[in-house]
């Protein structure tokens, strides 16, 4: 079980709802963060400049906004667990960043 984190893009100035969203990744216990990858997207440093634009919000699963500041902090924090899944389970759609962070080009859950 874990937590799937969204990043929210240009929300409504009248109710909230984004204009698109984009699955960060997920958050599980004895895992290193699991990112969402695609062609753009290709290492924690990339979702770092994405997520710190401030019409950014970042969105867990039951609609909880994480500040920019706590979803870097975690994901700092999960380095260090000891599952990674592209290193455990690697094909043709993961891949590990510069930084060992995991990278899937597929929708998980």
């Amino acid at each position: 079980m874990g937590t799937n984190y969204y990043a929210h893009f240009d929300p409504c100035p009248h109710c909230g709802r984004p204009k698109t969203e984009e699955h960060i990744g997920k958050s599980s216990w004895g895992w290193t963060f699991s990112f969402h990858g695609t062609e753009e997207i290709r290492s924690w440093s990339d979702w770092k400049k994405i997520l710190s634009h401030p019409t950014v919000k970042i969105v867990s699963d039951g609609d909880t906004v994480t500040p920019f500041v706590d979803f870097v902090a975690l994901v700092e924090r999960k380095r260090v667990s000891p599952h990674n899944h592209a290193r455990e389970y690697p094909d043709e759609v993961s891949w590990l960043d510069d930084e060992g962070n995991s990278f899937q080009n597929r929708e998980f859950s």
